[in-house]
């Protein structure tokens, strides 16, 4: 069972014309990258599901820091 989930959209919902799901479990730093190199990508019609399994992680903190990097 997944502790957190977070659903992270690239460009407009409507067009999302694929989808990028990545279990992962205690794996911050990785997460971390993952969402850098998702960021530089030219296509913007996906979105990614990141579910984890690790209750001390929060994904959403994760993706918060790497937006305000952007």
């Amino acid at each position: 069972m997944f502790e957190h989930l977070l659903v992270f959209h690239e460009g407009n919902r409507e067009r999302i014309e694929f989808s990028l799901i990545s279990p992962t479990f205690r794996r911050p730093d990785e997460v971390a990258e993952f969402l850098d190199s998702l960021q530089n990508q030219t296509y913007p019609h996906f979105e990614v599901i990141l579910a984890d399994g690790t209750p001390q992680i929060s994904l959403a903190d994760i993706a918060q820091k790497q937006d305000r990097k952007s």
